[in-house]
């Protein structure tokens, strides 16, 4: 399984773009940013986690999560890629969105993908 999450929005617009992508498979996990030169192994924990939180689950797609309109807020956008090749549409999720439509998995989700947005940046800025 792939999950891909997007960054973009935000005061510098594609300027603070930041994209990722999580690979997990029998041998681990690892999250990489190549635009970025980023790479993290990740811990069996963190891993088994996101498997959870991303296994693409049935839903309406009324009932997706949608990016609020907030002028200079991030929005995260969240795919994944199952070993059968299907794309699934996690979210789109603004960082100022009411959490209460999300599931805990979706908020689980969504935390860590702003946290390593964040790792990604950090490094992407330090490391030029």
């Amino acid at each position: 399984m792939k999950i891909h999450f997007v960054r973009s929005g935000g005061f510098g617009g594609a300027a603070t773009r930041v994209e990722g992508d999580v690979s997990l498979d029998d041998h681990g996990a690892q999250v990489i940013s190549e635009k970025a030169g980023y790479q993290r192994p990740l811990a069996a924990s963190e891993a088994a986690m996101l498997r959870c939180a991303a296994e693409p689950k049935p839903k309406s797609k009324n009932n997706l999560p949608k990016a609020a309109a907030m002028p200079d807020g991030y929005q995260y956008d969240i795919s994944t890629v199952t070993d059968d090749g299907k794309v699934h549409h996690l979210a789109s999720l603004s960082d100022t969105a009411n959490t209460s439509s999300r599931t805990p998995e979706e908020e689980e989700l969504f935390k860590w993908v702003q946290q390593e947005s964040e790792r990604i940046w950090d490094y992407k800025i330090n490391h030029r």
